[in-house]
């Protein structure tokens, strides 16, 4: 391999390939991966073959692709902020395409975050126990009912008017 920005295939047949790391780079933080790369730059399969510059690749190719993950976070980060520049639609197509957050979680450990049915089933009925008790103290004030949305059937009273409701 030579010294420097690129690196050369084995000697054969022809004149030699080369491979420019900055350009793979450069691709590389647009987010295109290795089949991509290849066939934007026209890279020779002699050079392919070789298990050194195909383990540069996958380096470079990882280093960029966590680069830009960090650099859009930022990016929304600050435009969360109200810094920063970018349209929030693109930072949200962004975000979905390259950070994934539009796809489903693992299964596996979306059944470690699943919640637990009993705690639920505990705190809807202690909620609904504090809105019985609000409910009992406004109906014996002799307040209009805050549940109903025209008469009440409870209380008797026409909401918000304070009159009772004709019997029928």
């Amino acid at each position: 391999m030579a010294a420097g920005n690129a690196a050369t295939a084995p000697r054969g047949r022809g004149r030699p390939r080369t491979v420019s790391w900055t350009d793979v780079r450069r691709l590389a933080g647009l987010g295109s991966n290795l089949d991509e790369i290849v066939a934007a730059l026209d890279i020779s399969p002699e050079v392919l073959r070789d298990p050194a510059i195909i383990a540069r690749f996958r380096r470079e190719i990882d280093g960029a692709h966590a680069r830009l993950k960090v650099s859009l976070r930022q990016r929304i980060q600050q435009r969360g902020r109200g810094k920063g520049r970018g349209s929030p639609n693109v930072l949200a197509l962004q975000a979905r395409n390259t950070l994934g957050w539009d796809r489903p979680r693992d299964p596996a450990s979306a059944k470690d975050t699943r919640p637990d049915a009993e705690a639920a089933i505990a705190e809807l009925e202690r909620m609904l126990e504090a809105v019985r008790k609000q409910y009992r103290a406004i109906v014996a004030a002799g307040g209009p009912c805050p549940a109903c949305s025209i008469a009440c059937r409870y209380c008797g009273q026409v909401k918000g008017t304070g009159r009772a409701k004709k019997e029928e």
